[in-house]
C-alpha cells in the first residue's frame, strides 16, 4: 500500500453482522492491542480504524472470520519502505500474533466452541445477529430485522438453471454447510422469496433446503441472504453479494418452525462447461485505457473467455482498429474504461472504421464505459447521463423482455450488478432488452446500501439497438462483475453468441434518419465526466463547504453534484488508485469524523 506506514486491526466500520463478537474481540484487543503494545515499544509507526472495514465476503480477513470463526486480520505494509524494513515489521507483527495464541490458547478454543455452538442455538431460534458500530461517534444507521429466519430454499426445478444451482449448492458445501433436498412437497406458511412478500407457498419435492441450525450459521446468512443491511454507510468496497441473485435463481427464507421431508446432498462436483455454439462467430476485445477500471474489467471478462466459457477471441488495440483489424470480425467486447481516453486514441480513422463496421454488420457490445465510447461514436441513440443516487456495489432487481433474444434461458428478471454506473435510457422503447422495474413497484428490489436509487426506475439496464446490418448491445453495468454476476453472464453469453435482434438492416448510423437522435446522445455523453476511479463522498449540502475545505488541504481535485440538499463530490484519482493506496483516502474518512460531518455515503475507490 501507499504512505510510510504499517496497518494491522482494529477495522474501520461498517463490519458484516454476523461477524462474531469472539472474532471481533480477538482481532481488535487480544492481537490489536498486543500489537499495538510491541510497535509503540519498538517506535514503528502504523495506523488502526482506517481505509479497511470489515463487511464484503470477498476478503482474506472478513471470509475467515465469518466461515471459519477465526480472527481474520488484515497486514499491510507501506510498499516504499526497504524491504528489509517491511520483512521486519511483518515478522514482528507474525509473532506477536503466534504468541498470542499460544499464550491464549485454552481461552481460545474454549470460546471459539462456545461460538459454534452459540450458531447452532440461533440457528435454532432463528435469530440474527445485530448491527453494530465500532468507531466513535458512528450510529447504525440500518438495523438488522428481528423477524426470524430458520431455513434457506433454492429452487431447482428451472432445467435451464440446474448448473447455476449445482454451483451454488457446489460452493455452500465446500465450507461444510449441510444441504439437504425436499423428498416431498413441503407447505411453508411464511415464504418469503428474494425480494417479495411473504406467501405461503408450497415448494416441490427436490427443492434444496439448508437450515440455520447448524454450526455454520453465519456463513449460510453472509452467502444466502436477501439484505446485507449496511450499518453504516461507508464502503471500501461492496455492499451487497447475495449469491442466489449473483446466479439469478429462485429461492428464499422462512422462520417457521418446519420439519421437512428431506435427504442429505452428497458432495456434488463442479458442473461442466457450456457448449458453444457451431460455427464459433469472430470475436475480439478492446480494452479502451489503461487505467485501473479497463484493466480489471478487461482482466474479468478475459478470464471469463479463457477459462470458463474457452470461447476463442483476438485482442484489438486503437491503431489495429483504425489499421482494418475489424474486417473478419463479427463480435467487438467493449468492457469498462475511460471513454474519452479510448476516442482519442482511436482518432479519425479509428472512430470511422468502428462506425462503418458496425454498419456493415458488426456486432458491437460495450458496458459502463464501451457504453459512453457507444454513444460518443453515433453508433448508439441511447441517452445516457451521470447517477445522482449513491448505491455502492448494489444488487437491483430488473426485468427482461422475455421476447429478446437476449433473454434466452434468464427468465422473467436477472439481477444486475450496480456501482454508481450511468444512467441509461432508449430513445425507441423496442430496443430495451433488460429495464429497471418502476420505481415503488412490487418488482423494484435492491440487494445492499442504495440512497435515490428511484432514479433507476423504468431506465434501460441493456439496450440492444440494430444499426445497419449489424447491431449495438449496450449494458449501463458491469454483466461480468468480478465474474461474479452468473445471472447476467447469461446475459453476455446470448449477446455474443446469440441470434440478432432484429432480422434485415435497419437505419445507418450517421444516416439523415437518425441524425437527430444520434446528435442528443452525442451530447448527453459529453456532459459525462469521463474520470477514472474517483473518490466518491455524498454530504449534506450544509457540510459541502467543510469538504471543500478538506479536500483543499489534500490539494485534491474534485468536481460537484448538487441533488436537493444532497451535495455529492467526485475527487479526481489521476493514477486510477486503490483505496489502501490513495495517498490520502484513509485520513479523509476520519478528518470527515472529526469535523463532525454528517457523511451520507463515502465509497473508496
Amino acid at each position: 500500500m501507499s504512505g510510510n506506514h504499517y496497518f494491522f486491526p482494529p477495522t474501520a466500520d461498517p463490519t458484516y453482522h454476523e461477524v462474531t463478537a469472539a472474532s471481533m474481540d480477538w482481532q481488535d484487543n487480544l492481537y490489536g492491542g498486543a500489537l499495538a503494545a510491541e510497535l509503540d515499544r519498538q517506535h514503528i509507526q502504523y495506523f488502526t480504524n482506517k481505509v479497511f472495514d470489515f463487511f464484503a465476503m470477498v476478503y482474506g480477513d472478513v471470509v475467515p472470520a465469518t466461515g471459519f470463526g477465526g480472527a481474520g486480520m488484515t497486514f499491510e505494509k507501506a510498499n516504499f519502505d526497504p524491504i528489509a524494513q517491511r520483512t521486519y515489521q511483518h515478522y514482528v507483527t507474525h509473532w506477536v500474533s503466534i504468541s498470542q495464541a499460544a499464550l491464549n490458547k485454552p481461552a481460545i478454543l474454549r470460546r471459539w466452541h462456545e461460538e459454534w455452538t452459540e450458531a447452532y442455538r440461533q440457528g435454532v431460534d432463528g435469530q440474527l445477529e445485530p448491527n453494530e458500530v465500532n468507531d466513535k461517534g458512528n450510529t447504525v444507521q440500518l438495523p438488522v430485522p428481528a423477524e426470524p429466519v430458520r431455513h434457506y430454499f433454492l429452487r431447482a426445478d428451472d432445467p435451464s438453471k440446474a448448473d447455476q444451482v449445482q454451483a451454488l449448492v457446489r460452493r455452500l458445501q465446500r465450507i461444510d454447510v449441510e444441504v439437504h433436498r425436499l423428498t416431498a412437497p413441503l407447505a411453508v406458511p411464511d415464504f418469503r422469496a428474494y425480494g417479495r412478500p411473504e406467501a405461503a407457498t408450497v415448494l416441490p419435492a427436490g427443492t434444496y433446503w439448508i437450515p440455520m441450525a447448524q454450526r455454520q450459521k453465519h456463513w449460510i446468512q453472509a452467502m444466502l441472504n436477501e439484505d446485507t443491511y449496511v450499518p453504516f454507510p461507508y464502503f471500501y468496497d461492496v455492499s451487497g453479494w447475495s449469491n442466489p441473485l449473483l446466479f439469478n435463481l429462485d429461492g428464499g427464507r422462512s422462520g417457521a418452525v418446519l420439519d421437512p421431508a428431506a435427504e442429505a446432498v452428497p458432495p456434488l462436483p463442479e458442473p461442466p462447461a457450456a457448449a458453444l455454439p457451431s460455427p464459433v462467430p469472430s470475436v475480439a476485445l478492446y480494452q479502451m485505457s489503461s487505467g485501473t477500471s479497463a484493466r480489471e474489467s478487461a482482466g474479468w471478462l478475459r478470464y471469463l473467455l479463457e477459462q470458463v466459457w474457452q470461447l476463442p477471441y483476438q485482442p484489438v488495440t486503437s491503431s489495429q482498429i483504425a489499421g482494418g483489424a475489424l474486417t473478419d470480425v463479427d463480435v467487438l467486447l467493449v468492457p469498462n474504461g475511460v471513454s474519452t481516453v479510448a476516442a482519442n486514441a482511436l482518432g479519425p480513422a479509428g472512430r470511422r472504421a468502428l462506425v462503418d463496421w458496425v454498419n456493415g454488420g458488426g456486432r458491437y457490445v460495450g458496458w459502463r464505459g464501451g457504453a459512453d465510447l457507444a454513444a460518443r461514436l453515433g453508433i448508439t441513440t441511447a441517452l445516457l447521463s451521470e447517477p445522482h443516487s449513491d448505491v455502492a456495489g448494489t444488487l437491483i432487481r430488473v426485468l427482461t423482455d422475455e421476447s429478446s433474444p437476449l433473454a434466452a434461458d434468464v427468465g422473467p428478471v436477472d439481477w444486475v450488478f450496480y456501482d454508481y454506473d450511468l444512467v441509461m435510457r432508449a430513445s425507441d422503447p423496442s430496443h430495451v432488452a433488460l429495464r429497471f422495474p418502476v420505481a415503488g413497484s412490487p418488482d423494484f428490489f435492491v440487494s445492499g446500501f442504495a440512497r435515490g436509487e428511484e432514479e433507476l426506475g423504468g431506465t434501460a439496464a441493456v439496450i440492444d439497438e440494430p444499426v445497419g446490418a449489424g447491431g449495438v448491445i449496450l449494458s449501463s453495468t458491469d454483466p461480468n462483475f468480478r465474474a461474479w454476476t452468473v445471472g447476467m453472464q447469461q446475459v453476455l453469453w446470448n449477446a455474443v453468441l446469440g441470434p440478432d435482434a432484429v432480422a434485415g438492416v435497419a437505419a445507418r448510423a450517421g444516416s439523415a434518419v437518425r441524425a437527430g437522435r444520434e446528435r442528443a446522445a452525442r451530447s448527453a455523453a459529453a456532459s459525462i465526466r469521463a474520470l477514472e476511479s474517483p473518490l466518491r463522498i455524498s454530504v449534506p449540502t450544509t457540510s459541502a463547504e467543510a469538504v471543500r475545505a478538506l479536500l483543499g488541504r489534500y490539494g485534491a481535485t474534485s468536481t460537484t453534484r448538487q441533488t436537493g440538499s444532497k451535495t455529492t463530490f467526485l475527487v479526481a484519482n489521476p493514477g486510477g488508485l486503490t483505496g489502501d493506496d490513495h495517498p490520502f483516502a484513509a485520513a479523509l474518512a476520519g478528518d470527515l469524523a472529526a469535523a463532525g460531518v454528517r457523511v451520507l455515503a463515502f465509497k473508496a475507490p
